[in-house]
């Protein structure tokens, strides 16, 4: 073997101890306190939907964050960067009273991988306080249609990624009824694309009271013991 080649190894090893490693291996974040950072810079603006913390505002109709799986974030942009979410057509030809997502079209379509890294990176690290029990609804009854759900999300709603099935403990009971509620409509859920989309609108023919009933029972499993 040649011995300039044994000697690569030892040769590269120092140019990095020295700063000269290759401009490509120092391009970008290289730390995980360097990518919170520059995510930190980029939440700035979905903070004002979100909350500072990604705690989710309801007067915003803006979802928790926070807790939310890292490879459900990043589905989620990809589906509306690809106008797979907020862009369907409404089964029975109703239209909702707001289109609570189609807004996340332009944000999604500037955000780019390396972004998005960032992004998850920094609401890994917020911690927003509980989310509080939904008020509307029977959780017995909702226990009872939870069954439905199980399979895939788990017995405590802390989801599978194995199932493709994302959490559904520690988000507010008003989101995850506006969310059921849509897919059962045809609000989401509706594009050829969206294999996800399309299997929870196969199960999620279930009435208003029901809904409300299911975010009660989930959101009870949200809630710190005493």
């Amino acid at each position: 073997m040649n011995p300039r080649l044994n000697s690569l190894p030892a040769v590269l090893a120092l140019a990095a101890a020295l700063g000269l490693a290759p401009e490509s291996r120092a391009a970008g974040p290289k730390t995980t306190v360097d990518l919170a950072q520059r995510g930190a810079r980029l939440y700035a603006d979905c903070a004002k939907c979100h909350g500072e913390q990604a705690e989710g505002i309801e007067s915003n109709q803006a979802p928790r964050l926070a807790g939310r799986e890292e490879w459900y974030l990043r589905r989620q942009l990809k589906k509306f960067r690809d106008l797979q979410r907020g862009y369907t057509e409404p089964k029975d030809n109703h239209l909702p009273a707001e289109d609570r997502t189609r807004f996340m079209h332009p944000v999604a379509s500037g955000v780019s991988k390396a972004d998005t890294d960032a992004l998850v990176t920094h609401i890994r690290t917020r911690q927003p306080s509980p989310v509080a029990q939904h008020p509307v609804g029977d959780a017995e009854k909702g226990r009872k249609l939870f069954a439905n759900c199980l399979p895939c999300h788990g017995v405590s709603a802390e989801g599978s990624k194995r199932k493709d099935a994302p959490a559904l403990r520690d988000q507010h009971g008003w989101y995850l009824f506006s969310q059921i509620r849509d897919f059962r409509m045809g609000w989401r859920g509706t594009d050829p694309r969206d294999v996800h989309g399309r299997l929870m609108r196969e199960n999620t023919d279930i009435d208003d009271d029901g809904i409300h009933s299911l975010a009660a029972y989930i959101t009870g499993l949200s809630q710190p013991r005493k």
